[in-house]
């Protein structure tokens, strides 16, 4: 009776009064509470705690002990979980999967139970479906479990939302390396609902789509699988930041460095996103430039740059200017993608590769510039 009033009581009474429980329920036999009760109470918490405790960092006291019990014993039995009860524990999952020493072992349960109702053929909504996988995934020890739900998910992709649509796609290149045959279909179909739709993305959600789709397409269909839909990308976010850099609130610096690392990663030079992102990094004397939360949008922005050829003049210097005023913050990547971009704008200043081409001459990175990352460098090494 205490567990079943529990959701109504205060959270320091209620846990002494589960925790007692339970410790009665392990140590005495004679205590004959059915375990599908008992695992029906504390789904129930669960729920409660996530509600109540939607801003916490770390998970309550009362929250570690559920998901403990929760957790298991091996040979115990399934969870009579309802959908309500997995998208709280999905929720917890996420929230504070690093918090609590069970949550991984229930994030691995859980998927277990979704599995097992996918093959008795219960009908599960694509978006719990898609909050269950990208909660417990990352926590999860083997991602087999998962491949028939995203099979599932990628069946049914071009019923999918804008927002599931990108969960989907994440989600496709954090569960498998080698997709099976059946699975490159769902994935083909996947892009090609991704290439009808991704106008209707939100500008801010572009680069986590083209990151996703840069790692899922084979190098060797980058050409057909990946440009067509890069070259919408880059055809609507050239025309926002030229005629309507209003429009573009929630996609700044840092998305933009995104989007040209993946151009340059797809070797793909749209002249008229490239100019438009020019002007637009330039405007006020580099202002957006000095906006980049990321160190390493600077070193998207000077590779990429280099690598689509287009770092010269103007934007070299405030690229190379602003790298510089951030080298004490390099790490090794960062130092690495300076160094190679250095490289690359030396080997384009011969004049073999810049003699046929308009606009000013290419030029390096500057010694100065050059020596700040090498003490960089010995001083991260």
């Amino acid at each position: 009776m205490l567990l079943q009033a529990a959701p109504q009581m205060h959270s320091e009474v209620l846990e002494r009064c589960v925790v007692g429980t339970l410790q009665t329920w392990w140590v005495n036999e004679d205590f004959k509470l059915p375990p599908q009760v008992l695992r029906r109470c504390l789904l129930a918490l669960a729920q409660t705690e996530v509600a109540r405790n939607a801003d916490a960092e770390e998970p309550s006291s009362l929250m570690k002990v559920v998901a403990d019990y929760l957790a298991g014993r091996p040979g115990e039995g399934r969870w009579p979980a309802s959908a309500p009860a997995m998208q709280a524990l999905a929720t917890a999952c996420a929230r504070w999967g690093h918090h609590c020493d069970a949550l991984p072992e229930v994030a691995e349960r859980l998927l277990r139970v979704l599995q097992t109702k996918l093959a008795a053929k219960k009908r599960l909504p694509p978006s719990l479906l898609l909050h269950c996988l990208s909660s417990t995934l990352p926590l999860a020890q083997g991602r087999t479990a998962a491949q028939p739900m995203i099979s599932r998910l990628l069946a049914h992709s071009a019923e999918l939302r804008v927002g599931q649509l990108l969960a989907l796609l994440e989600l496709c290149v954090l569960a498998w390396e080698r997709p099976a045959d059946g699975e490159v279909r769902g994935l083909s179909e996947l892009r090609s609902v991704v290439y009808r739709r991704i106008r209707e993305m939100p500008l801010w959600a572009v680069p986590r789509a083209l990151a996703a789709l840069l790692q899922l397409v084979p190098p060797d269909s980058v050409d057909s699988d990946l440009i067509p839909i890069l070259r919408r990308c880059t055809g609507r976010l050239g025309y926002a930041l030229r005629e309507e850099p209003s429009k573009a609130e929630g996609f700044g610096v840092d998305a933009l460095g995104e989007v040209l690392y993946i151009c340059a990663a797809a070797s793909y030079a749209d002249e008229g996103f490239l100019e438009a992102s020019e002007r637009w990094l330039l405007q006020d004397n580099g202002a957006q430039l000095k906006a980049a939360q990321k160190p390493v949008t600077i070193i998207h922005l000077l590779h990429s740059a280099a690598l689509l050829q287009v770092a010269r003049g103007e934007l070299l210097h405030q690229l190379v200017a602003e790298a510089e005023r951030r080298l004490h913050t390099f790490e090794a990547f960062e130092l690495l993608g300076f160094l190679d971009a250095a490289a690359v704008l030396q080997t384009q200043a011969q004049p073999a590769s810049f003699l046929e081409r308009p606009g000013p001459p290419p030029s390096g990175v500057g010694e100065r510039a050059l020596e700040a990352a090498l003490a960089r460098v010995a001083a991260v090494a």
